[in-house]
């Protein structure tokens, strides 16, 4: 039980970071000649940086605690799971390190990583490295000057979908890396298939390369449609931004697939996935709309209750549409005096209940332990719905502000101050709105008009994904380093919504205060007239 205990203390202290503690616990774990602890030895010489030593202990320690790897390898029994995950522990490490110093040729190595899924094949590590290690071939053949050999490359692209898909169905480690990885490779193979299509057609001739292509995607369709009904929704939902970018995909069975699959995304979680596919459905392209609606149809045919919601959230997008674009040369608007529609239609019981797009509402959060998880609720249970607008009349809580009006409010004192629609002092004229959440709090958006936030959002993105990595690294974790993230959400081309970031302000507002309270402040207008004309000349008056 003790040597467990140094061996697991060694391994959590060395992730943590605490170098030194981390040798000290493994020095008693090399004690009792148990076979984790050359495994640790191993990865601790490597990352002192003594990575020929390192390779060395790996190769010493599976001669001496795995000498019968042979018969190991074909007693797939549960008595011997324990040595086998050890040894395709070791095994892959090895591979890895002999990969990076260039320590084997290829085939060896591909050879290591191939036995490490022989031997225990429930293992996430081992799938993920071993379609890297694919991938990272294919695109060295993609990349010789001779050509790439088309029957060839088709085998290595379906060798790394397939193995990232399998890593997946074992764990969450690499997710970020192996779906959206595998996903392009399904469908950038679909449009070069399309692609060899156009070509055959445009040279009136027969390419002897395109029916090789066409079985190649017909085996990808097969290995994807298989995965996607193994893999956990939430799983699927992480890569959902990049699924619905690729809606006008342009391979009819590749569309089809990719139909069925953000369709049984939205059945699992419509609340997320229609602020997601708000864009879409109010794209000007009419290619877009049309395939949104076809996967609104296969979602409600699956569910038929999610008919009335996308209803309701197609006419609250309108509606937001509506106030994004609405121009107004005051200071500030009022919701029920310039958008009644929208303030009725929540106004209405019937109204299907709509989730407040959060950040914290809209990021997906991984289950912590190994494994699919396939029950595994990605997004908190407390979940919070738009209950309506705030407008100039009514009373808010003060969350932004520095004067504070107390009033009395059903028997209870609370602080509050009046708020209306406020219209930011910048080029694009954004509005300031609050939404009312259905737990009673008070939540600041602003609607932006004539600018494309899908980059803005693709971005949050990243940045959650960046988050995560420096949480996982210990000097990043200690010293609390993160991004801080909001929601974007665009509703078509140009315009969408921002969710506000409590306690902050505009630069120019705090720059404009700051420039009247000393007396130097100078309108756009006033600018404007002292600028030189483009005739003027440059000189100086001395």
């Amino acid at each position: 039980m003790d040597v467990i205990v140094f061996v697991f203390t060694s391994l959590l202290v060395f992730r943590a970071g605490y170098i030194q503690t981390a040798y000290s616990a493994l020095l008693q774990a090399l004690d009792y000649k148990l076979p984790e602890g050359f495994i640790e030895e191993a990865k601790w010489l490597w990352h002192k940086g003594s990575k020929d030593e390192a390779i060395t202990t790996l190769e010493r320690g599976m001669a001496l605690h795995f000498p019968d790897a042979d018969k190991l390898k074909e007693d797939l029994s549960h008595q011997t799971l324990n040595r086998r995950k050890i040894y395709a522990e070791a095994l892959l490490l090895y591979g890895r390190y002999s990969d990076e110093t260039c320590n084997l040729e290829s085939n060896a190595i591909l050879k290591r990583y191939k036995e490490v899924t022989d031997i225990y094949n429930n293992y996430e590590d081992g799938h993920f490295y071993m379609a890297n290690y694919y991938d990272k071939i294919m695109t060295m053949l993609l990349e010789d000057k001779a050509g790439p050999d088309p029957s060839k490359q088709g085998e290595f692209v379906i060798h790394v979908v397939k193995h990232f898909g399998t890593s997946l169905l074992y764990g969450n480690h690499f997710i970020y890396q192996s779906l959206p990885r595998l996903l392009s490779l399904w469908l950038d193979y679909g449009s070069g298939v399309v692609e060899m299509e156009k070509r055959e057609k445009q040279q009136n001739a027969r390419l002897p390369r395109l029916p090789l292509m066409r079985n190649v995607l017909v085996k990808l369709n097969k290995i994807v449609d298989n995965l996607c009904r193994q893999l956990a929704p939430y799983q699927l939902y992480t890569a959902f931004s990049q699924l619905v970018s690729r809606i006008c995909h342009t391979q009819p069975d590749v569309f089809q697939k990719l139909k069925e699959i953000i369709a049984r995304i939205f059945v699992h979680f419509p609340q997320q996935a229609l602020w997601n596919m708000m864009a879409v459905s109010k794209s000007s392209y009419q290619v877009r709309v049309n395939r949104c609606k076809d996967i609104f149809a296969t979602a409600t045919e699956i569910d038929s209750s999610l008919h009335k919601f996308i209803q309701d959230a197609t006419k609250l997008a309108e509606r937001l549409l509506e106030l994004c674009e609405r121009e107004e040369k005051s200071a500030s608007m009022s919701m029920s005096q310039h958008f009644k529609p929208l303030k009725r239609l929540l106004e209405n019981s019937n109204f299907s209940r709509i989730l407040l797009p959060l950040t914290s509402a809209m990021t997906v959060t991984l289950p912590t332990t190994p494994g699919s998880h396939s029950d595994h609720n990605p997004f908190p249970s407390n979940q919070v719905y738009l209950h309506g607008f705030e407008d100039t009349n009514d009373f808010i809580p003060v969350t932004l502000e520095n004067d504070f009006i107390p009033v009395t409010l059903e028997n209870d004192f609370i602080p509050v101050t009046l708020l209306q629609i406020e219209i930011m002092p910048s080029l694009q004229k954004p509005k300031k709105i609050t939404m009312i959440g259905s737990d009673g709090h008070f939540y600041v958006m602003m609607c932006k008009p004539k600018d494309d936030l899908r980059k803005d959002c693709r971005l949050m993105e990243f940045n959650a994904i960046v988050n995560k990595f420096l949480n996982k690294n210990p000097e990043s974790r200690k010293r609390e380093l993160h991004i801080r993230t909001y929601s974007v959400i665009p509703l078509n081309e140009e315009c969408g919504l921002i969710e506000w970031v409590n306690n902050t302000h505009g630069l120019r507002n705090i720059l404009v205060k700051l420039y009247k309270e000393r007396g130097k402040f100078t309108s756009g207008r006033e600018l404007q007239s002292m600028a030189p004309s483009l005739g003027s000349s440059i000189e100086l008056d001395s």
